[in-house]
């Protein structure tokens, strides 16, 4: 625009400058007042203030890069971010029915894989609806998902459920459940423990990184292993 306009005024840069003072007083006085001496007169704003370089090219792609590389870190926290508070959810969850669990205990000397026996189960449905948090599922197992379901399809969440292994010990499980297969791992709280391991599914990366940060591990072979998988002793072979 500037070439138009100095073409138009026949290159006469006082002509030039008075445009300017016309067309835009107010950044030519700021601009002048910043960058040129205060003796200076205003009209003597010569052609190089005009013609100040702006960005080249190359130092848009890289702005555009360095946006680009912090908005994959910022999503890949706040992927992470969301998750943990998942799994706090549902680890509050099962922190409430162990207590729940023992209660039960206390008045029949076992314990019942039955939600609905429990004096704290959350009120659930027999099929899941829309917009309902809780929905009972196969198998005694309560589903919990923010926001229920969709269409039939559940929301992010856990299939929470109580389960025995084959030592008859009984555990409070929660397998990560979804519209995706993003996430596929589990927790696993034993009755009687206040510690909840993360067992992730080992070919997905994303079960793996999820289990580390939760544990406060680095690396994946230092992961608790699944309490629920009997430790074979060696004794038991003689």
């Amino acid at each position: 625009m500037y070439q138009i306009r100095k073409r138009i005024l026949g290159g006469n840069t006082e002509a030039l400058t008075r445009f300017f003072l016309i067309q835009y007083p107010v950044r030519v006085e700021f601009l002048a007042k910043n960058y040129y001496p205060i003796n200076q007169p205003l009209n003597q704003i010569d052609e190089e203030f005009f013609m100040k370089k702006g960005f080249t090219l190359i130092e848009l792609l890289v702005v555009v890069l360095i946006i680009a590389v912090l908005a994959t870190v910022a999503v890949t926290y706040y992927g992470k971010a969301v998750e943990r508070v998942r799994i706090g959810e549902a680890e509050s969850l099962m922190g409430t029915m162990l207590s729940a669990q023992e209660r039960f205990f206390l008045r029949r000397q076992q314990y019942t894989p039955y939600w609905h026996q429990l004096d704290a189960a959350p009120v659930a449905v027999r099929t899941p609806k829309e917009h309902n948090d809780f929905a009972n599922g196969a198998e005694n197992t309560i589903y919990y998902t923010r926001g229920g379901v969709e269409s039939g399809v559940l929301n992010e969440g856990f299939a929470i459920s109580f389960e025995q292994d084959a030592t008859d010990k009984w555990f409070v499980v929660a397998r990560r459940v979804g519209k995706s297969d993003k996430y596929t791992y589990h927790l696993v709280r034993p009755f009687g423990s206040t510690q909840t391991v993360c067992v992730p599914v080992w070919e997905n990366e994303n079960d793996v990184s999820v289990c580390c940060d939760y544990m406060g591990v680095d690396n994946q072979t230092d992961l608790t292993g699944d309490p629920m998988v009997p430790k074979i002793s060696l004794a038991d072979d003689f």
